[in-house]
Order: C-alpha cells, then sequence, then structure tokens
C-alpha cells in the first residue's frame, strides 16, 4: 500500500516501520490538509478495513463442520472489501 504524499502513515514507530505481522497503519491527510476529499478517502478506507475484517472474524468464529455456507459467505464478504482499491 502506497499512500499519496499528501497522506501521512501512522504507526507505533517514529521511523513509520510496521510491526509485522499485527500492526494497521492509520493513514491520515497531513495536518495542514483541509482538502474534505483526503479526510473523506481516509475516513473510507478506515470503514473498509473494518468490515473486511469483522467477516474475516465470523468466518473464524462458524466452523466448516456446522456452517460451512454461512462462513463462506463471510468470508467472500471480507474478500469484497478487502479487494477495494486503496489508492487516491
Amino acid at each position: 500500500m502506497h499512500p499519496s504524499p499528501e497522506m501521512v502513515v501512522h504507526t507505533r514507530e517514529p521511523s513509520g516501520e510496521l510491526e509485522q505481522p499485527f500492526e494497521k497503519p492509520v493513514i491520515l491527510p497531513r495536518t495542514e490538509d483541509r482538502d474534505p476529499a483526503g479526510h473523506a478517502w481516509a475516513d473510507a478506507r478506515f470503514a473498509t478495513d473494518i468490515m473486511a475484517e469483522h467477516g474475516l472474524f465470523f468466518a473464524l468464529l462458524m466452523p466448516p463442520e456446522v456452517a460451512n455456507k454461512e462462513r463462506t459467505e463471510a468470508l467472500e464478504f471480507a474478500e469484497s472489501f478487502s479487494s477495494v482499491p486503496r489508492g487516491r
């Protein structure tokens, strides 16, 4: 994922390096950026990440032996949000 130059990637490390595989970066417009489009993009990106994670979380709660159809649907839901283009 490569945000545009007007966006800032926030991580726990000042260098911006991610602690793989668990850390999730937060991508926001620069502090001085007053363009609503950048803020809307960051908000929508965050929301799609959360939706994808929810689909995966629900799938993990459903054993395939008991709820295969529902589990497959949850995984497809997660994939539909994971495949959303991320560029701005």
